[in-house]
């Protein structure tokens, strides 16, 4: 029972966008909220590092407060209410696309192994929804190539149809592989 969770797609440059969120009464909505991950210029931060999955009980607890990246993270998460978090990066095609992210917010909270073993499970489900995603909009974009080409093709056969009928030629075509003949209407008046 969370309070917010989220799924945080991270852009170049350390811009990150909160892409899909359900948030519980009361809380501040991240939806659409694109900005730029301030921690990522600390030192001890190192954004080749993978990911891990994370689960940080109080964030204004002690735990937080031993280094400066941690620190950092604290105040950037105070801003949205957050008391405790639980982070699972979501990979595509063997790379960080994003995170899904639950925070809660009434209090400190410490997440159980159900619950993390969960958020893991979602996590692997959108990727897959975002491999899924991808394959249709690739579907549509060729489908609308293809819808573009044969549309142009239509508009060229029935030009040199109308040149062939206008000129009063005619033609005619022989396929040798495969014996197949064709025969334009005004090759075979002629």
């Amino acid at each position: 029972q969370p309070d917010r969770v989220v799924v945080l797609l991270l852009e170049a440059d350390a811009q990150t966008t909160v892409v899909a969120e359900s948030v519980g009464p009361g809380w501040q909505s991240l939806l659409a909220m694109q900005f730029a991950d301030p921690c990522m210029e600390h030192p001890e931060f190192d954004r080749h590092q993978p990911i891990q999955v994370t689960a940080k009980a109080d964030l204004q607890g002690r735990e937080t407060q031993d280094n400066e990246a941690e620190s950092c993270y604290s105040q950037l998460l105070n801003q949205f209410q957050v008391q405790a978090n639980l982070v699972v990066p979501i990979f595509y095609e063997d790379q960080r696309w994003g995170l899904l992210i639950a925070h809660h917010c009434q209090a400190p909270r410490q997440w159980q192994a159900l619950e993390i073993e969960l958020l893991q499970q979602l996590a692997a489900q959108v990727s897959i929804a975002i491999r899924q995603a991808e394959l249709y909009q690739q579907a549509q974009r060729e489908l609308a190539e293809r819808n573009q080409a044969e549309a142009e093709l239509r508009i060229s056969e029935e030009r040199l149809q109308l040149s062939l009928e206008g000129s009063g030629n005619g033609i005619w075509n022989w396929t040798i592989a495969t014996g197949e003949m064709y025969f334009s209407p005004a090759w075979l008046e002629m």
